[in-house]
């Protein structure tokens, strides 16, 4: 059951395509296949680099395990911006792991897989595939609210054991190219007298480069040796959509080359993949931690690290330079923690993935902890006697500041990432159904609910007079505190950033998908000015009353006049998708390179940075003293920038 994978070699040379395919040294080994393209240009090194981490994951053990630490090696890149969901949207991926007649097939949900049983002469969806098995690919555990789509969501999995029979599977990039190409399909692919056995790629006309599988399962496995039986090919070939290799190289030069400005721990060396049959030949696989510094090894079970929860703090006895960065304490999460802290008096208030609200006091100590429904990525709002919270269930709820009970609860059934904002006595915020929700802040009863858009993913802005929100579909829109639109302007690109209002100068300013950063009037919603980036402006302005901060998915973090001009900008090495900490004359950024970031707010240089354990999406706070930050690992740290500990 040797060269079970194929490529149907299309004509068009204008798309990259990626492939890999290793035989098994006997009839009990692995035989593995992966397949990678993208139809659109500026997604090819995102490609690349997938198809890269795919085959750096080890294959010890069952296969689900593997191809669960594939999406968590896509995860992982989500995090990292090496890759967007527009990557993944309308890419055709395909692996394959096949020990002797069981068969796991990871594939993007993009695919059309057309199955075909030659003895039957049966033609039909995969789903009539005998005995398949469809499966979820894992439980979600990164970055999920940073797209509109988890990870997990673009993949299906696929098990079922080879029968009787001669069987076929065509991976399609849609089903209308199947119904275009069909004749071809069946006259090349379908008959029975097609020799499946010698080679590795066949021509069926058509302008796309596809894949395909064939099993023959009446055939006995042959025993063969070392020396033939085993082909390991990386394939770079071109076409014109999703495509496979088109001739069979090896080219390991260019697998192993650095395809872009991110270099990871698991870039590919020369040394041979390792499949299961060479479990002899290595030591068992181990579990990697990654660790932070001393004393944060130990977790409790109300999630902090230090033993007894005491707070490790590193008490220097010297006053810091400006800009330094000295670790206080720091707690570890079973989850990321992407929500934003909120600190007053003494008191730290922040949500996590894991499903809880936790309040620690600025010493690190445990306060209280409330579980949600489900994980929390929305920041809580909390100030003075206010703690309200939300869930990605959509559950709005407002708690005890001093214990953590539970005080109202709203389901709003529509998953909630968005910060509430207080505002005239209501709760104002928005879910990724579009929709802005007012509830009365004293019971939690709704006053009015208006669709807005396809999605919210930025939190609004409040004044006494107005709130402003902005949807993923790009609309700006204002509306009265009765809950009535009193504009709406749609300027360029899907709006992430939260609005930010300058109400004494009549301006509110946010950044777009676009690439510009927008200044509009508040009292009509004409333009102001627009500010040109070199990305899309995810990131979460914040003002000192002179200058507009913010960041971009580039890396560059801007300082940007009240009028729209440059007064200068750093490039930070990573997306910043969080709000800046302004502190005296510095201002904190949190980064996606896994750095923390003080400032000189009149210049731009750079006082100091501070390397964490993994990239930030959480937006810094600070007690006057430390700062406190989340990060997507699961911590929550708490850091010293100036002054005495």
């Amino acid at each position: 059951m040797r060269n079970t994978c194929f490529i149907c070699q299309g004509s068009d040379k204008d798309r990259e395509s990626f492939v890999y395919h290793e035989n098994p040294t006997n009839s009990r080994g692995e035989e593995f296949f992966v397949f990678f393209s993208t139809p659109e240009r500026e997604s090819e090194q995102a490609i690349q680099r997938l198809f890269r981490l795919s085959l750096s994951n080890s294959r010890l053990g069952d296969p689900s395990r593997y191809f669960q630490k594939v999406i968590e090696s896509f995860s992982a890149s989500v995090d990292n911006l090496e890759f967007s969901e527009e990557s993944l949207s309308g890419s055709l991926v395909v692996i394959m792991i096949r020990r002797g007649r069981e068969v796991s097939l990871l594939c993007s949900k993009a695919t059309e897989i057309l199955y075909y049983d030659s003895a039957r002469k049966f033609e039909g969806p995969v789903k009539t595939l005998p005995g398949l098995k469809e499966s979820a690919v894992g439980k979600e555990r990164f970055q999920a609210e940073l797209f509109e789509k988890s990870v997990d969501d673009y993949f299906r999995l696929y098990r079922f054991r080879i029968a009787k029979g001669r069987h076929t599977l065509v991976f399609a990039p849609s089903q209308e190219f199947i119904g275009q190409n069909i004749v071809s399909i069946r006259d090349n692919l379908f008959f029975p007298s097609v020799k499946f056995t010698d080679p590795e790629i066949i021509s069926t006309g058509s302008e796309t480069t596809f894949p395909v599988m064939h099993w023959d399962g009446d055939e006995r496995d042959p025993k063969t040796t070392a020396k033939d039986s085993r082909s390991r090919s990386m394939i770079r070939s071109k076409a014109p959509y999703i495509t496979g290799g088109l001739a069979i190289i090896v080219a390991i030069l260019f697998i192993f080359k650095p395809f872009d400005r991110y270099r990871t721990s698991d870039t590919l060396r020369d040394e041979p993949l390792l499949s299961v049959q060479d479990e002899n030949t290595v030591a068992p696989e181990e579990e990697t931690n990654i660790a932070g510094p001393a004393g944060s090894e130990t977790r409790n079970q109300d999630g902090s690290d230090s033993v007894a929860d005491q707070p490790t703090v590193k008490d220097t006895g010297r006053v810091m330079r400006p800009g330094e960065f000295v670790e206080s304490w720091k707690r570890k999460f079973d989850a990321p923690v992407t929500s934003s802290p909120s600190v007053d008096d003494g008191q730290i208030v922040f949500g996590c993935r894991d499903a809880y609200i936790y309040s620690y006091g600025t010493d690190g100590t445990l306060r209280w902890k409330y579980k949600a429904e489900e994980g929390v990525g929305s920041s809580p709002f909390f100030s003075g006697p206010l703690c309200i919270g939300a869930d990605y269930t959509g559950n709005i709820f407002r708690l005890d500041r001093s214990t953590g009970e539970r005080l109202w609860n709203y389901d709003s059934q529509e998953k909630i990432i968005t910060t509430p904002r207080i505002t005239g006595g209501t709760v104002v915020l928005g879910t990724m159904e579009g929709n802005l929700i007012s509830l009365d802040l004293a019971g939690g009863k709704r006053n009015w609910i208006e669709k807005l858009g396809s999605g919210i993913w930025a939190s609004p802005a409040v004044s006494e007079d107005c709130i402003i929100a902005a949807t993923t579909d790009g609309s700006l829109v204002r509306l009265s505190q009765a809950g009535r639109i009193e504009w709406r302007v749609k300027p360029g690109g899907g709006i992430y950033s939260n609005p930010l209002m300058a109400v004494d100068k009549d301006l509110v300013f946010f950044g777009s998908d676009d690439k510009y950063v927008y200044a509009y009037s508040i009292s009509n919603g004409h333009l102001m000015w627009r500010f040109p980036g070199g990305s899309k402006m995810r990131g979460k302005p914040e003002t000192d009353g002179v200058n507009l901060y913010i960041g971009s998915e580039d890396g560059v973090f801007y300082a940007i006049t009240y009028n729209g001009r440059l007064a200068w900008k750093a490039d930070l090495g990573g997306a910043v998708r969080s709000k800046p900490l302004i502190m005296d004359d510095m201002i904190i950024v949190t980064v996606y390179n896994s750095k923390v970031y003080a400032i000189d707010i009149k210049t731009g240089s750079l006082l100091g940075e501070y390397k964490i354990e993994s990239p930030v999406y959480s937006s810094p706070a600070t007690d006057g003293d430390r700062i406190f930050f989340g990060s997507n690992q699961g911590y929550l740290h708490a850091v010293s920038v100036k002054g005495e500990l």
